[in-house]
Formats: C-alpha cells, sequence, structure tokens
C-alpha cells in the first residue's frame, strides 16, 4: 500500500467517530505501521490525509454566487433552501441572479445564462 491509500483508507476510518475513539484508532495506525515496518511513510501519510481532509470540507460547502452583495434576508431565505455550511461570493459578471454550486451540481439562474439561452434559440 502506498500513502494515499493509507490516508484514505484512515479518513474513512475516522469519520463520525468521538475525539477519543480517533485517538485509539490512531495510536492502532501508527503500531500497525510500526509492526509492519512503514512507520517511515507516516510524514508522507500525513501530508496525503490534510489533503484529503481538506477537499472533502471543500466538498461540503455550498457556493452561492450573486451580482451584486446578497441583503441578509436574502442569505436567511437561501439558508432555509440549501444545506450548510454556505459561502457567498458576488461575481459581477452574471449581470443578476444567481448561481449555486454543490459539489457536482450547479444551478445557474443568472441573468447571464438566461441571455445566453435566449441567444441560442434564435
Amino acid at each position: 500500500m502506498n500513502s494515499k491509500e493509507y490516508a484514505q483508507i484512515l479518513y474513512q476510518i475516522l469519520q463520525g467517530r468521538s475525539e477519543n475513539a480517533q485517538g485509539k484508532i490512531i495510536a492502532n495506525f501508527q503500531k500497525f505501521l510500526l509492526k509492519n515496518s512503514q512507520l517511515h511513510l507516516i510524514n508522507s501519510i500525513l501530508k496525503e490525509f490534510r489533503q484529503i481532509s481538506s477537499d472533502a470540507e471543500k466538498e461540503n460547502f455550498t457556493y452561492i454566487s450573486s451580482a451584486s452583495e446578497l441583503a441578509g434576508s436574502q442569505k436567511k431565505a437561501l439558508e432555509k433552501i440549501f444545506p450548510k455550511p454556505l459561502k457567498f461570493s458576488v461575481n459581477k459578471e452574471l449581470l443578476g441572479g444567481i448561481s449555486v454550486r454543490r459539489k457536482d451540481v450547479l444551478y445557474n439562474h443568472t441573468l447571464r445564462k438566461k441571455l445566453e439561452i435566449f441567444k441560442s434559440s434564435l
């Protein structure tokens, strides 16, 4: 097994576990690496683990872009509709409306997109 595979397995095992349980799992993982003469991989496993964790954290966000800053009431309404956590941003190129992205799904309800659809239908 390589460092990335170890990191992926460790990440999956740790998901949803208490801190106490995670500590025991990590201690047992270190013993496993030592027993199998692979403790030298620990730094590269940690590097891969951090990357996997960072990527997973980014995937959990719902990204909402709008042409101008949304009002507090608009943000609250969107918080009721879309899964948290939310990240709001302003993209003036959208012209109007909003674009929402979560993982591999994009909801594009922007004026720019509607104009593109209209233009292609002519």
